[in-house]
């Protein structure tokens, strides 16, 4: 008896695989770059877990029958750290071992013999009228000034530059090239690029129906068109979504029924459990201000949320939306294919992500990227700690102070200014920066506000002094033992003198703020 498996790939590139659909869009791409003589290079851009790696894997096994080309696949996803040599070495001896030349491969340094002598060799080992075909993967893994492979871009200029032919380059990004620092942005302003997306709706019911052309298990319409509704299209999310479909219909029964819409349903916390980790990955490729955006909204549900609607409720959070950055997140979110624009507003494209997000990243634990928005401003915060740790305490506030004029919204430049002021005894400066503080990161204002409050209440002159601050203290800090006990006991000593002053009305009303908070 053959034993089913499942047939749904999550995780793996499925360019080789039966589970490659659609993208006839970003085929015909590649094939008009491959017949122009004019253009040496194309990039394909897209986001994490979107299926761009599947793709270079497709071309890699299907350009020889398109043409003449001989494609060759290299990851630089590993190689980050490698030195310019390294890569050079090692995409030499790919190339080598793809057209079973590896004696051809020459000594270090490359930097000259890869292209006047290696290259060279290659092609005289080639048919006339064969194209060599370079299909780099997460090429912008080297776009980081501590990288030592970040020379490979100067080195691929040189090399555009020179004359080859039947030389052609596949470059695969997980940025946008506008996104991408001056010097990638310089080597990749005039190359022709193609923008990954999500599947169509027809492509993705042909992967959900993967199963019945394997003959394990049925799907009915409602079930298809469910799958759909909760990924987008996103191929990851799909394969994921279907194989625990697939999975839990095996763990009942050897011979199980079509799937239902219900089935689809209950496998979306299996899915969100068992790939935790890829849609961390996707999430980490977002930027700060997209993370506090996309955590915002993700909160408020499946629903079309307005730019006026988003900023309510990141002011109600004590985000202030001060920053371009911030006022931008959505607009890069819809350039992402998080989000899409509906009458107005924008809502996910994705729910399957959106219910991740609103579960793993709510607005109140993602606020820490806050600080990172404003590049600059960060900056200016880690010299500003530097300072305050010896003891320039001056010279620090004033780093601390251009750092919130940058970025109000920068919790690590409140607090530490608060310890500054308070080690400066400053208390009421110091319980203003915390409150602000409060609003915005509660738990990292929690202990110290309630310190100040409380000192500052022993220094107080008078009661209604003293009534002010743990009124300002109640509003933030009502659930703490403490703070609690203080309102008791100091709207008690309120009402015995107001009703030793005859002022009834008032004792009752001290006496019923008293009573709220039991002794």
């Amino acid at each position: 008896m053959t034993i089913a498996t499942n047939p749904y790939i999550a995780g793996k590139p499925v360019g080789k695989t039966p589970n490659f659909i659609g993208r006839d869009d970003v085929l015909r791409e590649v094939e008009r770059f491959l017949r122009n003589p004019h253009q040496h290079a194309l990039t394909l851009y897209g986001q994490r877990r979107i299926g761009k790696t599947s793709i270079l894997h497709y071309l890699e096994g299907t350009l020889p029958q398109r043409g003449d080309y001989v494609p060759v696949f290299f990851d630089l996803m590993t190689r980050a750290d490698t030195s310019l040599d390294g890569i050079l070495g090692d995409l030499a001896r790919t190339i080598a071992d793809r057209l079973h030349l590896p004696d051809r491969v020459p000594d270090p340094p490359l930097t000259r013999s890869l292209h006047t002598t290696f290259l060279s060799s290659v092609f005289a080992q080639m048919p006339e009228s064969a194209t060599l075909v370079l299909l780099l993967d997460e090429f912008d893994v080297l776009d980081n000034t501590q990288n030592p492979s970040r020379g490979f871009f100067n080195y691929l200029r040189e090399f555009f530059r020179s004359d080859f032919p039947r030389l052609k380059f596949v470059f695969v990004l997980g940025h946008n090239i506008d996104d991408l620092s001056n010097i990638v942005y310089g080597l990749f302003k005039d190359v022709p690029s193609k923008r990954i997306s999500f599947l169509s709706e027809q492509d993705i019911a042909a992967l959900v129906r993967l199963s019945e052309r394997q003959g394990s298990l049925d799907w009915s319409d409602e079930a298809v068109h469910a799958v759909w509704q909760l990924t987008g299209g996103h191929p990851f999310l799909t394969q994921a979504l279907c194989g625990a479909v697939w999975d839990a219909a095996y763990d009942q029964s050897d011979t199980p029924e079509p799937v239902q819409a219900t089935a689809v349903e209950h496998a979306i916390t299996p899915t969100l459990d068992g790939y935790r980790h890829a849609l961390e990955w996707i999430w980490n490729g977002l930027g700060p201000a997209e993370k506090v955006a996309a955590a915002a909204l993700a909160g408020l549900g499946q629903t079309i949320v307005d730019e006026e609607q988003l900023v309510a409720v990141l002011d109600e959070s004590g985000v202030r939306i001060v920053l371009r950055e911030l006022r931008e997140a959505p607009k890069k979110l819809q350039d992402w294919d998080i989000l899409v624009s509906a009458n107005g507003g924008y809502r996910f494209r994705v729910e399957l992500l959106r219910r991740w997000i609103a579960l793993n990243k709510p607005l109140s634990r993602t606020q820490e990227e806050l600080d990172r928005i404003e590049p600059l401003a960060d900056n200016l915060y880690n010299a500003a700690r530097i300072l305050y740790n010896d003891n320039k305490l001056q010279e620090a506030e004033v780093e601390l102070r251009r750092v919130l004029n940058l970025n109000p919204n920068h919790s690590g430049a409140r607090e530490l200014l608060a310890e500054l002021l308070l080690f400066n005894n400053r208390w009421t400066e110091a319980q203003t920066e915390l409150e602000t503080l409060f609003d915005i990161a509660p738990r990292r204002a929690r202990s110290r506000l309630k310190q100040v409050y409380l000192e500052q209440m022993k220094s107080a002159t008078g009661p209604e002094q003293r009534r002010a601050l743990i009124d300002r203290a109640w509003e933030r800090l009502a659930d703490d033992p403490d703070i609690r006990s203080e309102h008791h006991r100091l709207y008690r000593e309120l009402g015995a003198s107001y009703e030793a002053q005859d002022r009834l009305s008032e004792a009752l009303q001290a006496y019923e703020q008293a009573e709220d908070i039991p002794a």
